[in-house]
């Protein structure tokens, strides 16, 4: 091999070798943009995990029921107040629409046992028309009242049942499946039991 053709190699050799560094370094390149920017987009993701995970609505619910009506008359009602505190950092929407207020007469079977009665439904009456929804934000208290037509004196199980935001619904319910439990609709809830007495109705 001639001088010149062993400078003509050496050329080759390198221009191949220069070639191949460019194509190594781009893809390094490449492979570092592709593996930053996903890791970037997953720290995002993550702050963006936690920061939904501490912003929750947490309601506080309490009840107070009275009866109002006369003696021996047939019908009277349970009215009951009820006040909604969020001790949460997130607001909140109650849907009315889906949410129950019950009342049920705590009853005894032959054996003595207990058991309730018929459920019977509580109503939220406005002038201008059933509430649809209530938005309940952070630190914010509201209170409501409902009316329950009931038939005559015993004692009551009171039963509220409101539906909250669907976030709050999907954080509840991942929350129950990742320890093996299920329900088919998720609430906050409040129960309270309640006598009516004669001197009451």
């Amino acid at each position: 091999m001639s001088l010149e053709e062993f400078k003509n190699l050496a050329a080759g050799i390198q221009s191949l070798i220069v070639a191949v560094a460019f194509v190594i370094g781009g893809i390094w390149a490449f492979y570092r943009f592709i593996v930053l920017k996903s890791i970037e987009k997953a720290k995002i993701e993550l702050v963006k995990l936690k920061k939904e995970l501490n912003s929750r609505a947490v309601l506080n619910i309490e009840l107070f029921p009275s009866s109002v009506g006369f003696i021996n008359e047939q019908y009277g009602y349970i009215i009951l107040y009820m006040k909604i505190k969020n001790c949460g950092n997130s607001e909140e929407v109650i849907n009315w629409k889906k949410s129950k207020i019950r009342a049920a007469e705590i009853k005894y079977n032959s054996k003595g046992d207990p058991k309730l009665g018929q459920p019977l439904l509580g109503y939220n009456y406005r002038l201008d028309g059933d509430p649809i929804y209530a938005v309940i934000s952070p630190r914010e208290q509201s209170e409501f009242s409902f009316i329950i037509p009931i038939e005559k004196v015993g004692l009551y199980l009171l039963d509220v049942k409101l539906m909250g935001s669907p976030r709050e619904i999907e954080t509840t319910y991942n929350a129950a499946k990742s320890v093996g439990l299920e329900a088919e609709e998720i609430f906050w809830t409040a129960i309270v039991y309640y006598e009516v007495t004669n001197n009451k109705i």
